[in-house]
């Protein structure tokens, strides 16, 4: 499909429809063109435009987050700090790949520690900690008292940093890829 078919097509659904869509339809290349044109959310209520800004990189959410991003479509950088505070523990990094999974797939760390996920591929990924974005809520949990995040769509050779600052096992997903199996998960220890 041309980009402007795409872009009409992405204005007629809202995001969900859009993962139920694309994941038996669309090539990978495809699915950033159609998500930043995504209409109404019908959970969330984000039309396709504030949809656009999460497809560049600007979709961390949750207390203590900063994102910057580059103009242009380039990767996205960013960070956010789980539940506020910050970290000053080890940092380690977990590839996103075009075989649409993470790598490794389940990591451990301690409190404080922090998580930074790279897109080493072509195609574009989310690091998405969220039940209310995935498309199926089970693929999604937190422990009690941890915030929910977003990266929002991370381009090659883009990153985004989470600190972690509660205990228990996280898993998450890549919003784009979830049907396909892009599920990961941290396991943080005191």
């Amino acid at each position: 499909m041309a980009d402007e078919q795409l872009l009409s097509l992405g204005a007629r659904l809202s995001r969900r429809s859009f993962l139920k869509f694309s994941a038996a339809t669309l090539s990978v290349a495809s699915m950033g063109v159609l998500l930043s044109a995504c209409g109404e959310d019908e959970e969330a209520g984000t039309t396709g435009a504030e949809s656009s800004t999460s497809t560049t990189g600007g979709g961390a959410t949750g207390a203590g987050a900063t994102t910057t991003m580059e103009t242009g479509g380039a990767a996205a950088e960013g960070t956010q700090d789980g539940a506020g505070a910050t970290g000053g523990g080890a940092n380690q990094v977990v590839e996103m790949n075009d075989q649409l999974k993470f790598d490794p797939e389940t990591i451990t760390i301690k409190v404080g520690d922090s998580v930074t996920w790279t897109t080493v591929g072509a195609a574009p990924h989310t690091s998405t900690g969220d039940p209310s974005k995935a498309a199926n809520a089970a693929n999604v949990s937190l422990p009690d008292g941890a915030e929910p995040w977003d990266s929002g769509m991370v381009s090659q050779g883009g990153e985004f940093t989470y600190t972690f600052q509660v205990p228990g096992e996280y898993k998450y997903i890549c919003i784009p890829h979830e049907l396909a199996g892009m599920l990961g998960t941290v396991v943080v220890e005191e």
